[in-house]
């Protein structure tokens, strides 16, 4: 198999020109489902020789059944180099020391999201759905994410990224909060976080804009991913998560109904929010974003 280049994108990251929206109303279980995964249905790619690559990846694509579910490829840190990267544009020429905050397999998990924000900004879909593969979907997914899409249509209420699952604090985000901030990052996944319940009725929260979200599983429409697609180059100072949190303009950036992962779920137990509509045990490639294999 072709190993993923940096060719996905036009010149240095330029978006492609829209095509027309479609009028009709684009239904979960016929919306693409990007899946970010260092294993596909050809094998594992050069990103990773761990078996467990593929075991998280059957997994998911189990826990996915009735979904529409796209692989467009993972962009690791042995695909390119820094060199390449600075050739291309996609990061700064003169980073100050802030860039160290940022490995070159974060700048991969970015350009990773921003090929899927890519493609997907190529369909005339008015939204798309972005997980990575070390979540398992929870029973009744399509479901309760339809439910919760037709209510914020329904009630003309605007958004832009709905996080569906959150994961506490990894490494890279700490680094890179401390290395902002200069002190350790503070806050908590707890209702503290919370802003208000959108609908009532319905586990769909607005949040904070200190509240910083996990790509491990996502909602994205148009205007957001072309804004962050637009903004993302070059690259150098947030990892993944932080830059779609931070970077939307006047964000409507919800929150599913989140919980804990599981090491941590005692610990929080009376300040989580209950009902997820994915489950992550660990940040399984968060870590081996940061280690590699």
């Amino acid at each position: 198999m072709s190993k993923p280049t940096l060719n996905i994108f036009k010149g240095s990251g330029e978006l492609a020109k829209n095509k027309k929206l479609s009028s009709k109303s684009l239904k979960v279980t016929d919306a693409k489902l990007y899946l970010i995964s260092c294993y596909d249905s050809n094998g594992p790619s050069s990103c990773s020789k761990n078996p467990q690559s593929k075991i998280r990846r059957e997994e998911f694509l189990r826990s996915a059944k009735g979904l529409n579910v796209h692989q467009p490829g993972y962009m690791y840190k042995h695909n390119f180099t820094k060199e390449e990267l600075l050739k291309r544009k996609l990061v700064a020429p003169k980073l100050d020391s802030r860039y160290e905050a940022m490995k070159l397999g974060e700048f991969g998990n970015l350009l990773s999201h921003a090929q899927i924000w890519h493609k997907f900004l190529e369909t005339d879909d008015p939204y798309c759905i972005v997980m990575e593969d070390d979540v398992v979907i929870r029973r009744g997914f399509a479901k309760k994410l339809q439910s919760l899409l037709d209510d914020l249509n329904k009630k003309n209420k605007p958004w832009d990224v709905i996080w569906l699952q959150n994961s506490c604090y990894d490494s890279m985000t700490k680094s890179w909060y401390q290395a902002m901030h200069n002190k350790p990052s503070s806050l908590t996944f707890s209702k503290s976080n919370i802003v208000s319940n959108v609908i009532p009725g319905n586990p769909i929260y607005k949040v904070k804009n200190s509240f910083i979200g996990a790509t491990a599983a996502y909602v994205i429409n148009r205007k957001s991913a072309k804004y962050l697609l637009k903004n993302v180059f070059p690259m150098g100072k947030k990892p993944t998560n932080v830059f779609m949190q931070t970077e939307i303009p006047k964000s409507h950036v919800h929150l599913s109904a989140p919980c804990a992962e599981r090491v941590y779920h005692k610990k929080y137990k009376e300040d989580t929010l209950k009902g997820a509509f994915v489950y992550s045990e660990t940040d399984v490639m968060g870590s081996q974003i940061q280690t590699g294999p």
